[in-house]
């Protein structure tokens, strides 16, 4: 029974490696993606040349299959693959893989378009609703963006959009994503909803490094904690403001009216005695001539 166990497990996973190399080369091989993960290690985006190459790619193997269908179904013998009907028919259909290259490459053209369009215009919708934020929010705390837990998934999610269509590293939205990078909150929000994130946020620092260069980074001012591959440091929060106090009029201090008839009496009596001794005086000058 345990020799029967063993073998049926040895069956089964020897089942389970065949299907998942197949599935390797239907979904990484025949479509060529490998170019645009060798790419992402590279800080090479998605773009004219990985279309090329992988039209190229595509465009052999496709021909390939076909010329040997041709040789199959044009042998001797029914369903009898013969070498010799592959090389006749060669130079014949050579002509062929032309046309397939351009179909190919059409249709990988045509969904690297959308797929840019789209990113563009997440992109677009992000930065418009932050200024909507920053102009219509009642007080000062609301007018900034990160603070609005929904602007900051959203950035989350436009970071791992930008990942899953091998744009992360192109040059418009390169910097964007790392500036997104250095907000904690957005660090923190794409590692938690994002599968395998401490790896692959290490994978795509690395990525968008290599894409920026070293020297813009830090032209740019970018964090030594990002650049080092580490998550960037919370800002530490701002101390609340005080309220504002009432503002403090000064009272003049007005003089009553007794205390000026107390000022004013004793100073008039002065003025009334000189002014009369300076009279007597004038007067006794007067009779002595």
């Amino acid at each position: 029974m345990n020799k029967t166990r063993s073998r049926r497990r040895r069956i089964a996973r020897l089942r389970r490696s065949i299907l998942l190399l197949l599935w390797w080369i239907m979904d990484k091989g025949v479509t060529a993606e490998f170019f645009l993960d060798i790419g992402r290690r590279h800080g090479k985006p998605n773009g004219g040349t990985m279309i090329f190459l992988r039209s190229i790619w595509i465009s052999i193997i496709v021909f390939f299959i076909a010329l040997w269908l041709r040789s199959l179904f044009h042998a001797r013998y029914p369903w009898t693959f013969v070498p010799s009907e592959l090389f006749r028919n060669f130079p014949e259909t050579l002509a062929w893989i032309g046309t397939i290259f351009a179909f190919t490459y059409l249709a990988l053209y045509t969904r690297f378009a959308s797929q840019f369009n789209y990113l563009a215009g997440v992109y677009n919708q992000i930065m418009a609703t932050r200024s909507e934020i920053r102009g219509l929010a009642a007080t000062e705390e609301l007018r900034n963006p990160d603070n609005n837990r929904s602007v900051i998934a959203w950035q989350a999610g436009f970071i791992e959009d930008a990942e899953a269509l091998h744009l992360a590293t192109k040059t418009m939205f390169s910097t964007a994503i790392w500036f997104m990078l250095e907000n904690r909150d957005i660090y923190d929000a794409y590692v938690e909803h994002t599968v395998h994130a401490d790896k692959g946020a290490r994978k795509l620092i690395t990525s968008l490094k290599k894409s920026i260069g070293e020297r813009e980074l830090i032209r740019m001012r970018a964090s030594r904690e990002l650049r080092s591959g580490r998550p960037p440091t919370k800002p530490k929060p701002k101390p609340e403001p005080e309220p504002e106090k009432a503002p403090q009029h000064k009272l003049v201090q007005q003089t009553s009216h007794s205390d000026a008839t107390n000022v004013g009496y004793p100073l008039t009596f002065a003025c009334f005695a000189v002014g009369c001794a300076v009279g007597s005086m004038m007067g006794f000058h007067r009779s002595l001539r």
